[in-house]
């Protein structure tokens, strides 16, 4: 799975249009995150469909003459799960066919004023804890002396403070297998500068169950940047049981109980970003629901187990009260709760046998 980033500075123009449609038939990504589409996002979305066919998006709206952000995937690799956006994040949960896993895709494009404050709020996100985590855009930070380049380059200030940042949080700043700079102020001589401004992390639990990942900075496109890539390549071990719900939980009152127990309700006087706040709802109900299912799992075999001892004991003719009214009473009472397990368990199969 190839994921290409791109600050592409705007797509109004025919020659940016084409040049786009360039860079994505020369890298063949699977996946495509754009920041600074400087456009309002449905027409972001319109024109990227004409250009990209067989593609789906979701983009967010920039403010004045800056910003703006879209993320697309090719409809033949991967199946969307959810999405949702803000100002500076776009977000979308997809699965993919290639590597049999879900992922949680995150396009950022970092703001040039209050950085600090937006990248304390950003690292302190629940959302960081998600094993299939990918991020990549335009962080507009470089790290250090080693991500500038140019006579008159300077390291960024903010640096420290993301080295910082990086050390607490579960994620991985992938290197480049060439270090180059992602950012260049087009300018000749000593007035040169370039940085590295554009990369991907990917979570640290991810960088285990891969069985290879690489990131480059490519060539192509009409802008001050280059396109950045990351390339993920699955275990070939066989892939766990993709998350899926059963409607029939919802007639057991303790999953009611965890529902309530779990789910967080926005606060009217709060100021959050409520689109947000269902993604971290939805990831915290997949982890209690695989917990609370596990455990009933284990109650019902307990249940199963006493119930077959209890019915082989009250069938055996040999057995004290055999065929008297209680007895018959007693086994149709566990006739219907081993009945009652064995359909649960079916339509466990079921879910297991259908296609995501």
């Amino acid at each position: 799975m190839i994921i290409l980033s791109f600050n592409c500075r705007g797509l109004a123009s025919t020659p940016k249009k084409l040049a786009l449609k360039d860079l994505v038939r020369a890298n063949k990504p699977d996946i495509l995150f754009l920041q600074e589409t400087l456009g309002k996002g449905g027409d972001i979305i319109g024109c990227l469909h004409k250009l990209l066919p067989g593609w789906s998006f979701h983009a967010v709206d920039a403010t004045g003459h800056s910003g703006g952000a879209a993320l697309g995937f090719n409809m033949k690799v991967a199946r969307e799960i959810s999405s949702w956006g803000a100002k500076n994040v776009l977000a979308v949960e997809l699965y993919s066919n290639e590597l049999c896993i879900p992922f949680l895709l995150l396009n950022i494009y970092g703001p040039n004023l209050e950085r600090e404050k937006f990248w304390t709020s950003f690292f302190a996100k629940s959302f960081l804890a998600h094993p299939n985590l990918i991020i990549g855009g335009d962080f507009n930070f470089s790290l250090g002396l080693a991500e500038s380049w140019g006579v008159n380059a300077r390291a960024d200030p903010l640096s420290a403070f993301i080295h910082q940042k990086m050390a607490l949080s579960p994620l991985v700043d992938v290197n480049p297998s060439k270090m180059r700079p992602s950012w260049s102020n087009r300018r000749i001589g000593d007035d040169w500068i370039g940085k590295k401004l554009d990369r991907f992390l990917i979570s640290d639990l991810l960088t285990e169950n891969l069985q290879a990942f690489r990131h480059w900075v490519g060539d192509g496109g009409l802008s001050d940047h280059f396109p950045v890539l990351l390339e993920v390549k699955g275990n070939l071990t066989k892939p766990g049981i993709p998350f899926k719900f059963n409607s029939s939980w919802l007639l057991d009152a303790s999953y009611i109980s965890l529902f309530h127990k779990t789910w967080r309700k926005a606060v009217v006087s709060e100021n959050e970003n409520r689109s947000q706040l269902f993604m971290e709802n939805l990831l915290r109900m997949k982890a209690a629901s695989k917990s609370w299912a596990h455990q009933k799992k284990l109650k019902e075999e307990e249940i199963m187990q006493a119930v077959n001892a209890e019915l082989a004991l009250l069938e055996d003719p040999d057995s004290q009260g055999y065929g008297i009214g209680a007895s018959r009473l007693r086994i149709h009472e566990l006739e219907m709760e081993r009945r009652r397990i064995l359909q649960m368990r079916e339509k466990s199969w079921r879910l297991k046998s259908r296609a995501i």
